[in-house]
């Protein structure tokens, strides 16, 4: 569930590649270069399909009601620099970080 909307399985799918694209975010750029910076495109091509979840759930006006509540400094100009940031954190920490603490603790308390 995400900002209050069950995902389907093709979101889901697309939250997912969160877990999967996270070296590519810890990588310097001086990794980057040498790979013809293919992970940073995939990288763009994910924050841009996750951003695309806000349009296709109609949840604009839901993201637009947050940054107007923010403090003027803190605002997004575009607003869509918010709906990246917030799905940014959702996704990295929230679906990546949740799933690799799974992945690193449940083996350890499995039964033998």
């Amino acid at each position: 569930m995400v900002f209050g909307v069950w995902l389907d399985q093709e979101d889901a799918e697309v939250m997912a590649k969160w877990r999967d694209c996270a070296l590519y975010f810890v990588l310097p750029r001086l990794v980057h270069r040498p790979l013809f910076n293919l992970g940073i495109c995939k990288v763009k091509q994910l924050r841009a399909d996750t951003v695309a979840l806000i349009e296709k759930h109609k949840l604009e006006s839901f993201i637009i009601d947050i940054n107007n509540k923010l403090p003027e400094k803190y605002r997004r100009t575009p607003t869509v620099k918010l709906a990246d940031e917030t799905l940014f954190v959702v996704g990295f920490a929230g679906v990546g970080g949740t799933s690799a603490a799974c992945d690193g603790h449940f083996p350890a308390v499995q039964d033998p």
